[in-house]
């Protein structure tokens, strides 16, 4: 009777682990089918979305193609290579509408061409920016205001003098820097070279006034730059913090990068 009751249970065990096993299943794959349903359901709202944005983005290229503003332009400026300091960079120029146009341009100068004031070693850079307002009705003629900054270094040799002792120091070597800072009025127009590939030729013009600030390195305490003693139309390039008039002028090529005609 014993053997009779562990065989009757352990079929009951059996039957409800089959029971159980096929209502597991049954959840199992009623949550799969749920699962798959839902990701069908994003992966079709995820399309919509993307199909949505493409939509948008090929619409806005459309407009924008449209447009003849804002473009890019890049440039140099050829005479630059033959200035007493020599110097070589691009331009480049952001314009935001048909009269505003943001311009910028560094240069790298690397030889005192005609050996001005004596410096040798002569090595700097040089940064001009404009805002340009374009005036006449082609769009082509420009006044702005011109924030220069040049900053520069060489070997070179002077004669310094100390009051005190009293004693000179004649063609006494040492180095030195010197930074330029300074603004101007620039008036300019762009001739067409090419209007097929939007080359054209830029000719700027304009009147400022500048500071010279010098830092000699390696003067002996108590000696000072002695002034050269020059003629009216002669200049000293090595007096600090002296206050210059000058003229910018420049002639530059420039390449209207994407511009619409």
């Amino acid at each position: 009777m014993n053997f009779r009751f562990i065989h009757e249970l352990s079929g009951f065990s059996l039957r409800s682990g089959k029971k159980n096993t096929l209502h597991k299943l049954k959840y199992e794959a009623a949550f799969f089918t749920f699962k798959g349903s839902c990701y069908c359901n994003s992966l079709a709202k995820m399309k919509k979305l993307l199909l949505v944005i493409t939509c948008l983005l090929f619409f806005t290229a459309a407009i924008n193609a449209q447009k003849k503003y804002p473009y890019w332009s890049v440039g140099f400026n050829p005479l630059s290579m033959g200035e007493s300091m020599a110097s070589i960079g691009p331009c480049v120029a952001y314009r935001i509408s048909p009269r505003k146009e943001l311009w910028g341009e560094a240069s790298f100068i690397y030889n005192n061409l005609y050996e001005l004031a004596g410096w040798d070693h002569l090595r700097g850079f040089r940064f001009i920016f404009q805002p340009r307002y374009y005036t006449n009705k082609s769009r082509t003629f420009f006044i702005a205001p011109e924030f220069r900054l040049k900053q520069f270094s060489y070997h070179t040799s002077h004669e310094f003098i100390n009051a005190a002792i009293p004693d000179t120091l004649k063609d006494y070597a040492y180095n030195s820097s010197q930074v330029l800072a300074g603004g101007a009025f620039v008036f300019g127009r762009q001739f067409t070279m090419s209007a097929r590939h939007h080359v054209f030729w830029e000719i700027t013009a304009g009147i400022g006034g500048k500071v010279r600030l010098v830092n000699r390195k390696n003067i002996p305490p108590g000696y000072k730059y002695e002034m050269y003693r020059l003629l009216a139309f002669q200049h000293d390039y090595e007096v600090d913090n002296a206050g210059e008039i000058y003229f910018p002028v420049g002639v530059r090529v420039i390449w209207h990068l994407n511009r619409k005609n």
